[in-house]
């Protein structure tokens, strides 16, 4: 047999194997066979709430050659558009799965329109194309399908129309709301989802200061036991904890990335012409003193005031007198207007 008749041969015993496995899974299921792992809770899900899970018409026939033209779009996307091998606790990894998923939804509407140019608006109901127009969630990989599913259904009963809400008390309520809906829906599984949706993960990125996984996991536990009405004596227990698992320069970095009134701290260093690492030096001080003060608030340590000289004279040696006063202003002035704000806020 030749090369070329061989190829055909394997070509229609894989158009035939397609068509089998898709008209097995359409199939329903019989009393002899086994249910696989989560099957129970799945089809305790209605089709209404899930518009992926609605099965086609009964007589319906699948289309081999629009399965094969589908395969090859999509291996053509795929050879254009591969998925980023990303670390989800990098900085680097929302931005480059955002790129990848805006190209992505581009080339699947593009795939869209030319399959329905092809075969016409019955495309879209085709039990041969249902995974390009009635696909499930593909940006949580790491979740089962139960739980994707379940998440499809938290997603939409949470969206509104309304605007966005500018009060942040009632902000953070909504946030915990949602996150608790979400805990009951995912069960076991709304850990990783949080380690990779949640705020206080995104934050985690943007700071920059994470170095592997296992620092990530581990800071992000520590600083979910920080709850709103944190003690000293807690505060000063997580801080030492994060100390720990990041180490000093880590520790710095990512309280400062964290810190709103860093901001006009670095402003006026870098006014002063200094450089990154004398800024963040000086916030290295800055933070012992916060750390100190918390402590002698809580009656530990020594006299508050004494506290405060000393940080002013440490920074002063640090970076200079001029620059070390402009910067404490700066930083002064930031926690004083975030101050008032959280108290008109509270009102």
């Amino acid at each position: 047999m030749s090369i070329k008749s061989c190829l055909a041969a394997s070509l229609v015993v894989i158009v035939a194997l397609i068509g089998v496995i898709a008209l097995q899974a359409t199939q329903p299921r019989t009393a002899d066979t086994p249910p696989q792992p989560g099957d129970g809770e799945l089809l305790a899900v209605s089709s209404a709430d899930v518009p992926e899970l609605r099965a086609p018409s009964p007589d319906s026939a699948f289309d081999a050659e629009k399965a094969v033209e589908l395969a090859r779009l999509e291996f053509a996307a795929r050879d254009t558009n591969p998925l980023p091998q990303v670390d989800y606790w990098r900085s680097t990894g929302d931005a480059e799965l955002a790129r990848y998923e805006e190209t992505a939804e581009k080339q699947r509407h593009e795939m869209r329109r030319q399959l329905l140019a092809k075969y016409g608006p019955s495309a879209a109901e085709d039990p041969a194309l249902a995974r390009l127009f009635k696909p499930l969630n593909q940006t949580h990989p790491y979740l089962s399908s139960k739980a994707q599913i379940a998440l499809a259904r938290v997603q939409r009963t949470r969206r509104s129309p309304s605007p966005p809400v500018r009060d942040p008390a009632i902000a953070a309520e909504q946030q915990r709301a949602y996150e608790n809906e979400l805990r009951q829906a995912l069960g076991g599984e709304f850990a990783e989802y949080q380690a990779r949706y949640s705020p206080l993960a995104r934050q985690l990125r943007a700071g920059g200061a994470i170095q592997s996984e296992k620092q990530f996991r581990e800071v992000l536990e520590t600083l979910q036991q920080m709850g709103t009405n944190v003690s000293a004596d807690d505060y000063t227990r997580i801080q030492t904890r994060l100390q720990a698992v990041l180490g000093e320069p880590g520790y710095v970095q990512f309280s400062a990335a964290r810190d709103q009134s860093f901001s006009g701290f670095e402003a006026a260093g870098l006014k002063r012409q200094l450089s990154r690492e004398q800024i963040l030096g000086a916030y290295a001080v800055v933070l012992r003193a916060q750390n100190n003060l918390i402590a002698a608030g809580a009656g530990r340590g020594a006299d508050p005031q004494a506290i405060v000289d000393a940080r002013d004279a440490e920074i002063a040696r640090l970076v200079g007198a001029p620059a070390a006063t402009e910067m404490m202003q700066s930083y002064s002035n930031s926690m004083v207007t975030a101050g008032l704000r959280a108290m008109n806020e509270a009102r």
